[in-house]
């Protein structure tokens, strides 16, 4: 009775290992992919409190430059890639406008120690969009419709400065006029290209799939005699190779965005 109870749990614990690694992957490889963006267009929700001065250094700086509070917003996803289930937006976007309502400037972090990042968006009549990021590496992402340029090391006023430019070769080279646009109407249309950029980056990401669990689990790193035969052996290699994904997933990719988020500023600071 005891082996059999066993070989059920363990029987169940390989499908159930089954359905989490693999659920996402078919997703994302069907397009299934779900990003959203809950918007609140409360102002006061964007701007700074006490606790958090970096932020309130930054909105200062762009409240120097005419603009204003203009709302919040946060992003989820799901199956953004062929690992992850559901993403969320750590802490979400914090939004200051233009007078004329044609410069969107977002605030958001990717982890929580870390500086704030802030970034200027428009939009224009027809579709696409312009938008200028710090801190980045100094690439571009530029197409027919949207024109991403990052600065490893810029501030505030010259950031506007430099958007403005881009703003300007866009509309020339595209014929199409910057619109005024609310935070919804911005986020909305960044989302059509985000979707476009997650397809094209989450395909390497079937990489980790076969390296951290399909491996494992058609050849577990274990004794024969403690693996067994047949269904028990799969059992079993799905079992571990469901650990391992799991624990580089939720440990050590964790991790290693964290020092690569860090080390940004790093190269950031000695830029200057």
């Amino acid at each position: 009775m005891g082996d059999g109870a066993s070989t059920i749990a363990l029987y169940a614990a390989a499908i159930a290992g089954l359905v989490w690694v693999l659920t996402p992957a078919i997703a994302f490889s069907l397009g299934l992919i779900r990003l959203r963006s809950e918007i609140n267009p409360n102002s006061a929700g964007a701007e700074p409190k006490d606790d958090d001065p970096d932020y309130e250094r930054r909105f200062r700086q762009f409240e120097a430059l005419g603009f204003r509070a203009a709302g919040t917003s946060r992003e989820s996803c799901w199956f953004m890639n062929p690992h992850q289930w559901r993403w969320k937006q750590h802490g979400g976007n914090r939004w200051m406008a233009s007078p004329d309502g044609k410069v969107m400037i977002a605030f958001h972090r990717h982890i929580a120690i870390e500086p704030v990042r802030f970034s200027a968006s428009t939009i224009f009549e027809g579709g696409g969009m312009v938008k200028t990021v710090y801190p980045g590496v100094g690439l571009a992402r530029d197409s027919e419709s949207f024109l991403r340029v990052e600065y490893l090391n810029i501030e505030p006023e010259d950031l506007v400065t430099r958007h403005q430019q881009h703003v300007d070769g866009f509309s020339q080279r595209c014929g199409r006029r910057a619109t005024p646009a609310t935070v919804a109407e911005v986020t909305a249309e960044e989302i059509i290209h985000d979707r476009r950029e997650l397809s094209r980056m989450g395909r390497s990401s079937y990489n980790d799939i076969l390296l951290f669990f399909l491996l494992p689990a058609l050849f577990p790193p274990l004794p024969s005699r403690l693996v067994g035969a047949g269904l028990h052996r799969a059992a079993i290699g799905v079992c571990v190779g469901a650990a391992i994904t799991a624990l580089v997933r939720l440990v050590y990719i964790p991790a290693v965005r964290s020092r690569r988020v860090m080390a940004t500023y790093s190269a950031s600071r000695k830029a200057f």
